[in-house]
């Protein structure tokens, strides 16, 4: 297997060291598994990050990270396993987005399709979405409605149609109002945009898409390519939606 192969840094060890002792956190292996790891392979991982699930993610995604002293299990013939090029990815790809959908490990969608080597001019987005239960914002159910949320904007409307100052109490009702609505429905996000220079857009959304997937940022992140052409990067930052 690649993981175990690789010896880590130093090259293949001669013969695996003895186990740390640890307890292993059985939702540390489910959240690595949803991340798209083989079970075998996150307790393999965890076995030589001494149970650090930050380190363990770390090891995974770069085998040859892992220190020769502590290189056990892995992914053999990974890379030769159900590889799919980007004319495929493009090819199956709906509404302009190519997105992770549980078919491949994360960490090698993650390379595969890097904004870098994503054609811009034939790809809008690349995607990922959040494989955590609970999740914030993946629970609101259905098309939204704005329509149980008018009754607390209404009240304001009426006081300024009235010509005068809104209350600061009254602001404060309207708010606590439409909060409690949206937490009822499940809408509890909202949408950050960060602006990448292409030359940085690889590691960034290597991070982004990583903590979205294990439920650390938010419900789903998507990208813009950066792919210009062979070896080509276009030129104006892209933006990247959390």
């Amino acid at each position: 297997r690649a993981f175990a192969a690789s010896g880590g840094k130093g090259g293949p060890s001669a013969a695996p060291p003895p186990a740390a002792t640890f307890r292993v956190d059985p939702a540390v292996v489910d959240s690595l598994s949803a991340m798209g790891f083989p079970r075998e392979d996150a307790l393999a991982a965890l076995a030589a990050a001494f149970g650090d699930a930050a380190r363990a993610v770390d090891y995974l995604v770069d085998p040859s990270s892992v220190p020769a002293s502590r290189a056990q299990g892995g992914r053999e013939g990974e890379a030769s396993r159900g590889a799919r090029t980007m004319a495929e990815r493009i090819r199956s790809m709906a509404g302009g987005r190519i997105v992770w959908d549980d078919t491949e490990p994360l960490h090698r969608w993650i390379e595969a399709v890097k904004p870098s080597l994503v054609p811009a001019a034939q790809v809008a987005w690349v995607q990922v979405h959040s494989r955590a239960a609970g999740t914030p914002g993946s629970s609101g159910g259905g098309d939204f409605s704005e329509a149980p949320y008018q009754p607390a904007l209404q009240q304001i409307s009426d006081i300024i149609d009235r010509g005068a100052n809104v209350p600061a109490a009254a602001k404060r009702e309207c708010v606590e109002r439409l909060l409690d609505t949206a937490r009822r429905q499940g809408y509890t996000t909202g949408k950050w945009m960060v602006f990448l220079e292409p030359g940085v857009a690889d590691a960034a959304w290597a991070a982004i898409a990583r903590a979205t997937a294990t439920g650390e940022l938010g419900c789903s992140a998507k990208v813009a390519p950066t792919g210009a052409g062979p070896d080509e990067l276009v030129h104006e930052a892209v933006v990247c939606c959390v």
